[in-house]
């Protein structure tokens, strides 16, 4: 390539010289016949370039094909992946890739930079070269697999006997079940007509979930308290831990309360008895904040002795019906009466009014007794149950709404 444009600018220097020495001395043949006559037409590209290009286009043209496909070789080769392809890590075995790449850019980088940097910078805490998890430091010696197992070639640990998870960092247990959530509630409106639940909105549904923190399957039954709470299936088998990701086996248990006819006002308390099939199985009490982190590397018998005392294992469940938040009055105010039509009953939602001609403004005021506690109207709270004033278009018909709103109960009636 650098050859081709050495010669390129040689033939250029020569087709100038030549030019040049034409236009010093043109003839009048050469003026009206020749390349260098035909460019002097045209004074504004001036004497010596035009000819010059022109004589050196058999070398300019090739010349810039030869650079494009150069530009064109060399644009391909920069986005072109390695040969070696990407390194590809486990997302599960991964723990270390950072310092993997730092050793593979800095090949000096020893353990010893290692403990240094994190002498230095206590809260940094990098990885070591081994892309193997449960890294730790002893004696100021890095270990992988938590100290309780080995690495392999293929960057995983070989736990030693009685310890799991990636990292081998816990140990192997039995059966640990609990419930969650272990306190449920539920709340029903009473109809307002006949001040009971309906028919139609009686059954509450709940759900929770049975976790096995152990590392055997273990059988549960569940049995209720009250005849008005059932729960589906009653019994069953709740996996055990993955023995690598160390997530928990579960059980998702739905228990249906049944409302139906109860009175407003009506308060009601059941529990769900959680129990194993076999001996070996330790069933937590409701009561008992368990943490998997807490008793993560320690054995049985420790969650067992923290368990001793509390209370059965079990899911309590609380139930109230609650009134429908309702209106005790609702008046519309102005420079003229407009009364609402049909008169105003707490039971009913939809009213109309007709007002005089030249009534441009309205002012809604609403009262109201617990459950509610506040009113909104237009989508805005209404201060002490009064708007502000709703403007009237002549002719248009105007939709006002009023929302009484328990919002402790998470109800609210429109009118």
């Amino acid at each position: 390539g650098c050859g081709l444009f050495w010669r390129f600018c040689c033939c250029c220097c020569c087709c100038c010289s030549r030019c040049s020495a034409a236009l010093r001395e043109p003839s009048s043949e050469d003026a009206a016949s020749g390349p260098c006559g035909r460019m002097w037409r045209f004074p504004f590209f001036g004497r010596a370039l035009p000819a010059c290009l022109w004589r050196g286009r058999f070398f300019l043209m090739p010349a810039l094909l030869l650079l494009s496909a150069f530009s064109a070789w060399r644009a391909f080769e920069d986005l072109r992946p390695a040969a070696s392809g990407p390194q590809i890590f486990k997302e599960d075995t991964n723990l270390g890739r950072l310092q993997k790449l730092r050793t593979d850019v800095f090949g000096s980088y020893s353990t010893e930079d290692l403990l240094l940097t994190r002498s230095v910078y206590g809260k940094y805490t990098p990885e070591k070269s081994s892309s193997c998890p449960g890294l730790l430091e002893r004696n100021a010696t890095i270990v992988v697999c938590s100290g309780h197992g080995v690495c392999d070639q293929a960057l995983v640990c070989l736990c030693d006997e009685g310890w799991i998870g990636f990292g081998c960092w816990d140990l192997r247990r039995a059966a640990v079940l609990a419930a969650t959530p272990n306190r449920l509630s539920a709340l029903a409106l009473a109809d307002p007509a006949s001040g009971e639940v309906s028919k139609e909105s009686g059954e509450v549904q709940l759900k929770a979930k049975i976790y096995n923190y152990g590392d055997a399957y273990a059988a549960f039954e569940l049995a209720s308290s009250e005849p008005w709470v059932s729960v589906s299936p009653t019994e069953g088998v709740v996996a055990s831990r993955d023995p690598l990701r160390l997530t928990l086996g579960s059980q998702e248990v739905v228990i249906t309360v049944d409302l139906r006819s109860r009175p407003a006002e009506w308060l009601g308390n059941a529990s769900l008895s959680l129990s194993a099939k076999s001996k070996s199985v330790l069933v937590l009490p409701g009561d008992f904040e368990f943490a998997l982190a807490k008793y993560q590397g320690r054995p049985n018998e420790e969650i067992e002795r923290d368990a001793e005392g509390l209370s059965a294992p079990q899911v309590s469940i609380q139930v109230r019906v609650a009134r429908t938040p309702q209106l005790r009055s609702l008046v519309l105010e102005g420079q003229q009466a407009a009364l609402l039509r049909p008169s105003f009953a707490p039971t009913r939602f939809d009213y109309s009014a007709s007002v005089p001609f030249r009534m441009e403004d309205v002012w809604v005021v609403a009262t109201f007794d617990s459950p509610v506690e506040e009113v909104r109207i237009d989508g805005s709270v209404a201060a002490g149950g009064r708007s502000t004033a709703i403007r009237l278009d002549i002719g248009a018909p105007r939709v006002v709404e009023v929302e009484a709103v328990a919002a402790s109960l998470g109800a609210k009636s429109t009118y």
